[in-house]
Order: C-alpha cells, then structure tokens, then sequence
C-alpha cells in the first residue's frame, strides 16, 4: 500500500509563487511587444526596398533604351559619312 502525503504550503509561499509567475508573464508580454514591433520596422523596410528594386529595374531599362538608341544613332552617322 502506498501512503500519500498531504502536502501543506504557507499563504507566504504562495504569494511569492504568484509574484514569480506575474514577472514571468509580465517580461513574456513585454517580449511580444518588442517583437511585433520589429517585426512592423520589418515590414516597412522590406516595403521600401521592394519599392527602391522596381524603382531600379525601371532605371536600367530607361538607360539601357538611351544607350541603345544613341548606338544606333551612331551607326546612322557613320554610315552616312563613310557613304560621301
């Protein structure tokens, strides 16, 4: 037969056990704040770059066009000077 034991604890140890565990949960809900806000200045760069990204490729098909066009303009000279 197995005794069991009738385990007792002060109004003292409680207390200090809840004070504990409303630190814990206190520092976790502070831990989340800081993480959804970096997640949020996460997302806003992310945002930006994005926008910066297509901003370039916009860039370098617009210069790529203008060298393009000045290639063939030069060619166009060329060719009319060397035909006189």
């Amino acid at each position: 037969m197995v005794k069991t034991g009738i385990i007792r604890f002060s109004a003292a140890s409680v207390a200090k056990g809840s004070v504990v565990i409303s630190k814990v949960v206190e520092k976790n809900f502070a831990r989340e704040a800081k993480a959804s806000q970096q997640l949020h200045h996460f997302s806003v760069l992310l945002k930006r770059f994005n926008s910066v990204t297509q901003e370039r490729d916009i860039f370098t098909v617009k210069v790529r066009t203008i060298f393009e066009d000045a290639g063939r303009k030069r060619k166009l000279i060329g060719d009319l000077v060397s035909e006189e």
